[in-house]
């Protein structure tokens, strides 16, 4: 694989991390050209190693566009990252560091900080699951967490915009950041697990929401 080939896949991939490009939107490869200053190679090959990881959709009707969940997707993909989330936990609770719970902690008080703003908060929500990834120390569940998560972005962030989730989730943050500051592995896998999974009802209006549209950063 060629580096520019490289540089078109991260850029995608950045564009979706920020939210820039959400699930159902189409990918300007001209765009791609231009901005990144590479021809249509780099670009086709970098769209083929994104569709083979399933992150975008090549159609045959023509355009690249960034990969669409139906629910049974959306409710499966939850279940797998919420073991790996589980899992993560579970060894930060044996390893976690009094400076990397000092992390979590401050992640925690930007989350509460960000109020309502959905956009905002899976900011802050972020850095408090990198907080517990770091601590886990264990680089083979980091890629899974991550590779699971860059499929479901946009669609937390639509939990994230319904109704008393936030509220929810700080609860939930403190619960787990007890369990591992106070060194029980088993409990903080368990509240990882409820904190992430998502109930068929929470799935159905994460589904609605996006068909109004999800919050989006300009």
């Amino acid at each position: 694989m060629s580096s520019q080939t490289e540089t078109v896949e991260a850029d995608i991939i950045a564009r979706i991390l920020s939210r820039r490009l959400l699930p159902g939107d189409r990918i300007d490869d001209g765009n791609l050209r231009e901005r990144l200053g590479v021809s249509a190679t780099p670009v086709r090959e970098a769209f083929m190693r994104l569709d083979a990881k399933r992150i975008v959709t090549r159609r045959s009707s023509g355009g690249v566009f960034v990969t669409r969940l139906d629910l049974a997707d959306l409710l499966r993909l939850n279940e797998a990252l919420s073991e790996i989330e589980g899992a993560i936990a579970f060894h930060a609770a044996q390893r976690i560091s009094r400076a990397q719970l000092g992390v979590l902690e401050t992640a925690i008080a930007r989350c509460e900080a960000a109020g309502q703003d959905a956009n905002l908060y899976y900011d802050a929500n972020i850095d408090f699951h990198h907080g517990l990834i770091a601590a886990c120390a264990n680089p083979a569940l980091e890629e899974a967490a991550y590779g699971f998560a860059l499929r479901i972005i946009g669609y937390i962030v639509a939990k994230l915009d319904l109704p008393g989730q936030i509220e929810k989730s700080n609860l939930e943050h403190w619960r787990i950041h007890e369990a591992v500051a106070s060194g029980q592995p088993d409990l903080a896998r368990d509240l990882m697990i409820r904190h992430i999974k998502i109930s068929d009802s929470v799935a159905i209006g994460i589904m609605g929401r996006m068909a109004e549209g999800a919050p989006r950063i300009a």
